[in-house]
């Protein structure tokens, strides 16, 4: 499901990265106007502030804006920005997309074609300031985040406007908007990170914390309260997440859990370890990684 959905971005996402609009551009030889072909993300990190596609972009997303109810803390926001950003596309209007509307048409365009990973909206600094905005999929919404790249692996990063104007600026020559494992690829200087919305979804797997205290059983004492195999799936956890173990690894480790005293009742985990789908839970997210079990 994880590959599937980073086909989403790959098929749907990627192709803004070529498209172009054209604009009028002064010849300073000759000092006629003439049409010049642009791409459509705008490096507003870069452009003087009178540059056509600064000043194009600035009219249109405000126009586009307009009646748009809520704000940006809300994920209807985000998506009806991306769909109307997207339907100016469709309908043969292109205009020049900045940051905010990068993300939110990259939201849209992964909801809209059946996502089945979380999806965050990540501001970075102040988004709509001297910051920026990209989107984070498959994080638990209590995994910690941080620059350059504090993600829980398993997630990965999805940044159409950071991509396209390192592109634009001769500094990368990637073809795809994913970043996998998950990375910041742009800097801000204050480079601080937070969930700003997170629409629900598959996810990759917990911190061996999180699974310790969702998997603790009320009245059982320290060590005790976990058998060798469950143990041992905790530590498996840990050494993912670390780069030391592998997502084979990892299922290994849980298929010997569900193995020990017959848990496995058909497709449903028979455990008090599982009393409120903490297992279950486990398991779905072993197969979103790519993993069968």
């Amino acid at each position: 499901m994880r590959a599937e959905d980073i086909n989403i971005v790959t098929a749907q996402v990627d192709p803004y990265l070529t498209k172009t609009i054209v604009k009028k551009s002064l010849d300073r030889e000759s000092g006629a106007m003439r049409n010049v072909e642009r791409s459509v993300i705008v490096d507003d990190g870069m452009l003087p502030g009178n540059d056509p596609m600064m000043t194009g972009s600035q009219i249109a997303t405000a126009q586009l804006l307009r009646d748009i109810p809520g704000n940006n803390a809300q994920d209807a926001y985000w998506m009806e920005y991306g769909r109307r950003i997207h339907q100016s596309f469709l309908d043969d209007a292109p205009l020049g997309i900045r940051c905010d509307s990068c993300t939110a048409l990259a939201f849209y365009l992964l909801r809209h074609n059946g996502c089945s990973g979380s999806i965050s909206v990540i501001e970075q600094a102040k988004g709509n300031a001297n910051g920026h905005w990209f989107l984070l999929v498959g994080s638990p919404t209590d995994a910690p985040i941080g620059f350059p790249d504090t993600f829980p692996r398993g997630s990965f990063v999805v940044d159409l406007w950071g991509v396209g104007v390192k592109r634009q600026r001769g500094e990368s020559t990637s073809i795809t908007s994913v970043f996998d494992p998950s990375s910041c690829v742009y800097s801000c200087g204050d480079n601080s990170l937070k969930r700003k919305i997170n629409h629900a979804g598959a996810t990759t797997v917990p911190s061996t914390a999180a699974f310790v205290t969702s998997t603790t059983v009320a009245g059982c004492i320290g060590d005790k309260s976990r058998s060798g195999k469950l143990k041992a799936l905790d530590t498996k956890l840990d050494e993912y997440h670390a780069g030391t173990a592998t997502l084979d690894d990892l299922a290994a480790a849980f298929t010997a859990w569900i193995g020990k005293k017959d848990k496995r009742q058909g497709d449903e985990i028979d455990s008090i370890r599982n009393a409120d789908g903490q297992m279950a839970a486990l398991r779905q997210q072993l197969r979103w990684l790519g993993k069968a079990v």
